[in-house]
């Protein structure tokens, strides 16, 4: 118990001393205060570790050093004077038939972004990788690591191309192409 609120308070202290050099309130001894502070810092760490263990201890250390960093932030942070902000301009009505109208090009990229693109990209991965020369479980490693990324890299293809044509047709075509060689 002594040894953990001895390292709960070197990492205050070595926060702290980092907080201030870094916000140049430190003129004097600025490198010894540095130093001093990443050594009360790695000394909490070590203490953590005495106190519970190097599994937990090294866990208790990085979490109470990020809640004191997140601490002293918060505490020592500007406030903003309200006065200067900019007047608000008065809040109109919500116009629902401008959201009406286009929900059915939203309901057509929802479904191109979707299904359409997350099948193309299973269907692509399974081809591009089934056509390595590596074991099955590398395969499949790499299969479920890049299936995601292409299948989001086609989602936002989707959203941002102002062509919704475009990326259906190519899922389409992409879809289309990998199941023949899958299924042939």
């Amino acid at each position: 118990m002594v040894l953990s609120l001895l390292a709960f308070l070197c990492s205050a202290v070595g926060i702290t001393i980092l907080y201030r050099a870094w916000q140049r309130k430190i003129r004097n001894y600025h490198g010894v205060a540095l130093c001093g502070a990443w050594f009360l810092v790695a000394l909490s760490v070590y203490l953590w570790s005495i106190a519970h263990g190097p599994e937990f201890g090294v866990c208790y250390a990085f979490i109470t050093i990020a809640l004191q960093s997140w601490a002293l932030i918060a505490l020592t942070r500007d406030k903003r004077v309200k006065e200067n902000r900019t007047p608000q301009l008065p809040q109109q009505p919500l116009a629902l038939t401008n959201a009406l109208q286009a929900l059915p090009k939203q309901a057509l990229v929802l479904i191109t972004a979707v299904p359409l693109a997350g099948a193309s990209a299973m269907l692509f991965t399974v081809v591009t990788t089934s056509l390595l020369p590596w074991q099955s479980v590398n395969i499949v490693a790499l299969g479920i690591y890049t299936m995601p990324v292409i299948w989001g890299l086609a989602a936002y293809w989707a959203c941002a191309d102002s062509k919704l044509w475009r990326p259906a047709l190519t899922f389409a075509i992409i879809s289309a192409v990998a199941a023949l060689i899958i299924y042939r």
